[in-house]
């Protein structure tokens, strides 16, 4: 059974809020990815900040694969995603060396 809804729930509470956060030079397109879907969220420019919602009224188990500007990219590990989380991904220079796999 479907869960149930209650129309007077935020829009926050049926999402999570993405915040992304690119200290690399480069442009950075970022998609989240759970089993059987795959979001563009949006292009985070070099050196700012970007906030992304994602609609989800339920757990999910989800990544995200960042794609920087020139070709390189990732896909970060797995976590669980809950209505209502706040999700802060940060991207440096240095952002393939750390726990992201390449994509």
């Amino acid at each position: 059974p479907q869960p149930r809804r209650t129309p007077f729930a935020a829009r926050e509470d049926v999402a999570i809020q993405v915040q992304v956060e690119n200290r690399a030079f480069e442009d950075a397109t970022i998609h989240a990815v759970w089993p059987g879907q795959r979001l563009r969220l949006g292009t985070t420019i070099g050196h700012t900040n970007a906030q992304y919602l994602v609609r989800l009224e339920t757990s999910v188990l989800m990544s995200f694969q960042i794609g920087l500007l020139g070709g390189r990219d990732c896909v970060t590990g797995q976590i669980w995603a809950d209505p209502g989380d706040i999700i802060v991904l940060e991207i440096t220079d240095q952002f393939l060396a750390s726990f992201c796999r390449r994509g």
